[in-house]
Formats: C-alpha cells, sequence, structure tokens
C-alpha cells in the first residue's frame, strides 16, 4: 500500500518519540527507504522501544551455559538488533540478514567491533546458512506486503535452520488487517487474505503468546512461535 505525502508528514512528526531509541541517521535511512518504496519496509519508521524489548523477550526464555546463536531478518539499521545484543554474550552468535546495501553498511559500521555479529547483505530466500542452527530467529519482516509464496518459502527457511526448541519472534501490524478488508483492490485483498490464512496456520501449530504494542507507529503485533 502506498504511503501518501499526508502520511509521512504525520510520521515526521511522531519522530521525536523515537529519539531515545534511534540516531538521526538511521530515522532518515529509514524514512528515505519508506518514501522511495514502502511496500518493501517493515513500518513507517524504526520500531519503538516498547516493541523491540517485547520481540526480543523470548530470549530471557533459553536455558543459560551453551552458546546461542541468534538470526535476525530484515535488520534494518539495527534498532531490534541493539536490543539482542543485550543478550549477547563472548561465546554466542548473531547473524543478521539485511537485503538493501545501504543499511547494510550502516550495520557493518555499528557493529565492527564485534567479532560475533556476522552481516549478510541479500534476501532471505538467497541466504545460504553455514553449518549453524540457531536458538531464536526474530524476523521484522513485512509479511503483509509481499507474497504468500515469499513468506511460505520464509517460513520454511526458519524450519530449516531452527534448533530444536527453537523460539521464532515476527511483527504484524493490525491496521493493515483492518484497512485490507475495506479499501485493498480485489486482487490486493485475495492476495492479502492467502497470506493471513498462512500465517494464521503457522500460529495454530507453533504459537506460544502474541501481544500488541500500541507506543508504535502504528501499533505492532508481535507473535512468538515454538519450533520442536
Amino acid at each position: 500500500m502506498r504511503v501518501s505525502k499526508l502520511y509521512m508528514l504525520f510520521c515526521l512528526l511522531y519522530c521525536p518519540l523515537y529519539i531515545h531509541t534511534v540516531t538521526m541517521t538511521e530515522m532518515y535511512i529509514m524514512l528515505q527507504r519508506v518514501w522511495q518504496n514502502p511496500d518493501n519496509v517493515g513500518g513507517v519508521a524504526p520500531l519503538s522501544s516498547y516493541v523491540c524489548e517485547e520481540i526480543v523477550s523470548e530470549l530471557a526464555t533459553l536455558s543459560s551455559g551453551k552458546p546461542k546463536c541468534y538470526l535476525e531478518v530484515g535488520a534494518g539499521c539495527g534498532t531490534t538488533t541493539e536490543f539482542i545484543v543485550k543478550h549477547l554474550r563472548e561465546c554466542d552468535k548473531l547473524v543478521l540478514v539485511e537485503v538493501d546495501p545501504e543499511m547494510c553498511d550502516f550495520l557493518r559500521n555499528r557493529y565492527q567491533g564485534y567479532n560475533n555479529i556476522q552481516i549478510c547483505c541479500e534476501s532471505i530466500l538467497d541466504w545460504k546458512s553455514s553449518a549453524h542452527k540457531y536458538d531464536a530467529i526474530i524476523s521484522t519482516l513485512p509479511f503483509n506486503s509481499f507474497d504468500v509464496s515469499f513468506a511460505q518459502k520464509t517460513f520454511e527457511t526458519f524450519k530449516k535452520v531452527a534448533k530444536s526448541g527453537c523460539k521464532v519472534s515476527y511483527v504484524e501490524c493490525p491496521i493493515v488487517k483492518q484497512v485490507g478488508k475495506y479499501f485493498f483492490s480485489y486482487k490486493r485483498r485475495e492476495r492479502f487474505e492467502e497470506i493471513q490464512n498462512f500465517l494464521d496456520l503457522v500460529r495454530k501449530d507453533h504459537l506460544i503468546r502474541s501481544k500488541v504494542v500500541y507506543f508504535n507507529f502504528p501499533p505492532i503485533e508481535i507473535h512468538h512461535l515454538y519450533f520442536i
């Protein structure tokens, strides 16, 4: 769904709420990408700290002891990554997958001092995992903006690289669900319903819990899954 100039102006007015979470450079890159191609960006601004805290909350439930491997998909400029890093020990490994080259450069500069963070600049569908299996996967990909085949292939990838007991957390936008019912074209609504039906099945099989975080623009729903 295209973002109007009026909508973007509202986003800019909302930006001060994020000032404690992100840098101005990060905010600029994010808004620039939304302006150029809003369908491929997960939100209209970086996620708020409230969303980030919730989406990484399952990391605290993982057993301590052995080294952990974490995967973040759609890392952007690292807003959520900063909250993952709080859980990251020297013995742990974090892999970031981000398709946008400029955002990847930003990530490389941001985490150049971390030997246990790897940055992969490619689509999750092109990404080839190493021998690692992951204890937790965090995704901020805007599944509702893509075809259902993208969501299906992405979750197939998640299952291939997940350890037994892996926690998978991803986001959705509740407002899009409501808007889609009334304002999408028939073709777009049909595609949207296909994606929703697929995600409903995923949650039916794997859901631990869900939570809507309202202190974000727009509000975000986080789903936490458990892969046996």
